[in-house]
């Protein structure tokens, strides 16, 4: 299935044509990826302005993404994603444009990754002089800590036949389900997917996990399920609550709540005794 990809920018005078890029976007018929800067710093002296409609634009884009759509409330959801986007690159003449679409031979997440390397300069990037900030870590982070470590694990296990035994999707009994890191062969022996309360997850991703849950477990009972959860740093009350109603929600549809240093042990653990 091809992937897409557009660079979503921001044109604080349209006359002007001056613009930044904020985002990226990554998608195909079924799944839509997007990934937007972490610092907004950079953005707001280039505008000059307040730039908190830019962060709400890609707050309802994320969570859009989340369930595999677009938050483009002028186009159609009826014709193709692609055409979609091309009709916004030709047509939105404000603030907020986007390019029109191009196709890579990656797949949607790894399309996300490179277009966001290419295309975004992260403020930390271009303060070489400064002390470094500590950015708080996404769902993107959280993903890549589950894939990983889960990868190592099996690796060590499995040699070179850890390759055949690592997906990242996994079908419940109604629907199929992309995680960060499954271990199957036939059948399945463990799954994991990471969430980030470092930052705010939106409902609809919350929700998402919730019910991959309840799917696939109602197709493999005794799977054991983790969810790695990224606490939040901050002192803040809304993620501190979100992160408690989180862990007691996924612990009561029988998943296994890790903290980020248990996950590796969790995995050998469990591998270990399934006699993997």
């Amino acid at each position: 299935m091809a992937s897409q990809y557009s660079v979503i920018q921001y044109v604080p005078n349209p006359i002007a044509d001056e613009r930044i890029n904020i985002g990226v976007l990554a998608f195909n018929d079924q799944v839509v990826r997007v990934h937007f800067l972490q610092n907004w710093k950079r953005v707001k002296q280039f505008g000059n302005e307040d730039v908190s409609f830019l962060r709400e634009f890609a707050d309802r884009m994320e969570e859009s993404a989340a369930r595999g759509s677009f938050f483009l409330e002028d186009v159609s959801k009826d014709i193709p994603k692609h055409q979609q986007i091309i009709k916004v690159a030709r047509g939105w003449m404000n603030s907020i444009q986007f390019t029109e679409p191009c196709g890579s031979l990656l797949d949607v997440d790894s399309l996300l990754e490179d277009a966001a390397e290419t295309y975004l300069i992260e403020i930390e990037n271009i303060e070489d002089n400064l002390p470094k900030k500590i950015f708080p870590r996404d769902r993107k982070v959280a993903s890549k800590i589950a894939n990983k470590t889960v990868k190592q694990v099996l690796k060590e296990l499995k040699g070179e036949q850890a390759q055949e035994y690592f997906k990242t999707s996994l079908a419940g009994k109604h629907e199929g389900h992309k995680l960060d890191a499954v271990v199957a062969n036939g059948k399945p022996y463990l799954a994991v997917h990471g969430l980030s309360f470092e930052v705010h997850s939106p409902k609809s991703v919350l929700d998402a996990l919730s019910w991959a849950i309840v799917d696939v477990k109602n197709s493999y009972q005794g799977l054991p399920f983790g969810v790695l959860l990224l606490p939040p740093k901050r002192e803040l009350r809304e993620l501190t609550k979100a992160y408690e109603t989180a862990i007691e929600k996924y612990e009561d549809l029988g998943a296994i709540v890790l903290k980020e240093n248990d996950l590796e042990d969790w995995t050998n653990q469990t591998l270990a005794q399934l006699n993997l």
